[in-house]
């Protein structure tokens, strides 16, 4: 019995790969996604960081706010009538915040009516920048730098014949650097003399 094997010789002309054309495209559409991707990641840091930076802000506009309520309720609740407590407080008050001015959490350590109710003048306005405590709180003082920055406007309302004025309004106002442009967020609100006699 006779076996035959055969061969089978195939030529190949070309070798099997890549030139360095196809290298370069695919180079090139892989840069153009990956560069996608890490543009998307980065605008996607700078809105999340944006926008912590902005919740912030309005817990800070607010609790400027807040503050000077806090303040208002300690003078009446702790006058001997409601009546002086109120004047006792918008005396106070319009004497100490002529201008931008601020408040913060140490000034509440006491509740008790002081004179100048625990106002910071922001003249210069580097004396209104907030650090963050140790404690958790954003205060005026020792802390953690942070970038931001809050001034309240207090402008009282008198009617004709007043001598003590019925409402004040509060205008809390935060300021922070975000890259090279500065941010603002401010709240209004208006407190009144909220025990009058008949």
């Amino acid at each position: 019995m006779n076996i035959f094997f055969t061969k089978n010789k195939k030529r190949i002309s070309k070798e099997a790969g890549f030139t360095l054309t196809e290298v370069l495209v695919a180079l090139t559409l892989f840069a153009f996604a990956i560069t996608g991707v890490i543009t998307a990641a980065v605008k996607s840091g700078i809105n999340i960081n944006s926008a912590k930076n902005r919740l912030t802000a309005n817990y800070l506009a607010q609790e400027g706010v807040e503050l000077v309520r806090a303040k208002r309720d300690s003078y009446v609740l702790s006058s001997d009538t409601y009546v002086h407590g109120w004047q006792n407080f918008a005396a106070d008050v319009t004497s100490s915040c002529t201008g931008p001015c601020d408040v913060d959490v140490n000034s509440l350590a006491n509740l008790v009516p002081t004179s100048g109710g625990g106002f910071y003048s922001c003249v210069p306005q580097s004396v209104c920048n907030l650090s963050y405590s140790s404690d958790g709180f954003y205060i005026h003082g020792t802390g953690t730098s942070t970038p931001f920055n809050r001034e309240l406007i207090i402008t009282p309302f008198t009617s004709p014949g007043e001598t003590v004025p019925h409402e004040l309004e509060i205008t809390s106002t935060v300021t922070w650097q975000e890259g090279l442009s500065t941010q603002s967020l401010s709240m209004n609100e208006s407190l009144f003399n909220w025990y009058i006699t008949n």
